[in-house]
């Protein structure tokens, strides 16, 4: 028994005898598991390619290669154009040099920036109040005004104008309240703008006051300070980025405009008509791409400003600020709901002015309602074709422009390596922002249908 126990049981320190054992081999795996570090186990990397990496670079390069294919080598043309001749002959400045001279650019260039400046002004002003009504009272049909104001974005900046001309123009109904005045010219170049940018101002403001922190609120309710103070002393400097970025942002929207100038604004002369004048009145594309990057100076300043303000404002937004819930005030919910109603009643009107004189037979001597507006067989332009084809590239601008604006946030936002390449990614898509839409497609006629590109 003795002989039996002494084989099965293997004394400490005896390894020969635990060389049959099954008990004792387990010792040495035990205590190599004891030397392992606590939490989960970390599997065996093999020394292979990092294929995610490699698949990352790839994917970084084919984008930055089609972005530069679409928006930097046809902004570049558009340069380069401005340094050549008609005939092909290097001109240096003799171009702009020659256009300066021009008379009129002066007064071009003066209308352009201050009918600019005045209608993102009065665009903001207004846009700030209806979103604080919106954002920060009580009023009743809050999200109805706010859905409301954002209906222009469906429509072009030109419906606005020629809502404007039914309205106002030689022929319109309310006429008599300018008092004699034509709507041609500056005022119409105004309104028209401020009516097609509200949106746009308005949803930049919505967001900077929806991020409103209630403990600075409740400090200052705490230190004595009434509702009209708090909004000058907390309100107003917290809003000030979203202001300036949202003035930015309308200033360049104005300024690169041509549908708004060019149907309204009569004898009043503006850049982004003297491009259509110069490169379809005159097919002139060389004096054309001169007056493209004219206009492109104060809109790429204007741009580099704007994303100089984010940033400021982004380091200046607190990550855990507590939300505000706007308190009822009987008497500041009356009156912003009052002029809410005013200024969705006029943005109504201006739209259902379009709508209703599309239906009309022969503004304003006729207004019998019909669809002969509608038959655009009978007309000048490509009838349903026309629309056909503007249906067709519209959807197909969706879908690529969507999935390559998409797969350009990611690459820029989430990888972490490739960090120059990502910079020059992110620098080239956001080109289009500060460069005019008429200087755009000058400058893919200029890369794309020259001799030399295959």
């Amino acid at each position: 028994m003795n002989t039996m126990s002494s084989a099965t049981l293997p004394l400490p320190g005896h390894g020969s005898t635990a060389a049959g054992n099954p008990g004792s081999a387990t010792l040495p795996d035990r205590s190599k598991r004891r030397s392992q570090p606590a939490g989960p186990a970390q599997p065996e990397r093999p020394s292979s390619l990092n294929w995610e990496r490699i698949w990352l670079g790839v994917l970084v390069v084919a984008v930055l290669a089609a972005l530069l294919l679409i928006i930097a080598l046809p902004v570049g043309a558009l340069l380069g154009r401005s340094f050549w001749t008609t005939d092909g002959q290097f001109s240096g400045l003799a171009q702009y040099i020659q256009y300066a001279g021009t008379p009129g650019v002066g007064q071009s260039l003066l209308n352009s920036i201050w009918l600019s400046a005045a209608s993102a002004t009065l665009c903001i002003a207004l846009a700030y109040v209806y979103a604080y009504g919106v954002m920060r009272t009580c009023m009743p049909l809050a999200r109805l005004f706010r859905a409301i104001a954002l209906v222009p974005l469906l429509a072009p900046s030109l419906l606005m104008a020629i809502s404007l001309i039914y309205l106002f123009g030689t022929q319109g109904i309310l006429k008599n309240l300018l008092m004699g005045e034509s709507a041609y010219g500056p005022f119409g170049i105004i309104v028209g703008s401020v009516l097609w940018t509200f949106p746009h101002a308005l949803m930049i403001l919505c967001t900077t006051l929806a991020s409103g922190d209630a403990r600075l609120y409740e400090a200052a309710a705490t230190l004595g300070a009434d509702r009209w103070r708090s909004f000058r002393q907390v309100t107003l400097p917290a809003s000030r980025y979203g202001l300036m970025i949202s003035w930015i942002v309308v200033f360049v929207l104005v300024i690169t405009d041509f549908g708004v100038p060019k149907v309204i604004g009569g004898n009043t002369q503006m850049l982004a008509t003297d491009i259509y004048k110069q490169v379809i009145g005159q097919q002139n594309l060389s004096m054309g791409a001169v007056v493209a990057m004219l206009l492109l100076v104060p809109a790429a300043i204007a741009f580099a400003a704007e994303r100089h303000l984010r940033s400021r404002q982004a380091a200046t937004m607190a990550v855990r600020a507590v939300p505000l819930q706007p308190q009822p005030h009987a008497p500041l919910d009356r009156a912003l709901f009052v002029y809410c109603c005013v200024v969705a009643g006029a943005l109504l009107t201006v739209l259902g002015t379009a709508i209703f004189a599309s239906f009309v037979t022969y503004w304003p001597y006729n207004l019998t309602l019909s669809l002969k507006n509608y038959q655009f067989d009978m007309m000048d332009g490509g009838g349903w074709a026309s629309y056909g084809n503007s249906l067709t590239m519209a959807v197909a601008t969706a879908i690529i422009g969507s999935l390559l604006s998409f797969v350009s946030a990611y690459l820029v936002a989430k990888p972490t390596g490739y960090v120059r390449a990502r910079q020059w990614l992110h620098a080239i898509a956001t080109i289009p922002m500060a460069v005019p839409g008429l200087a755009l497609g000058l400058g893919y006629i200029l890369f794309f249908n020259a001799s030399e590109n295959p």
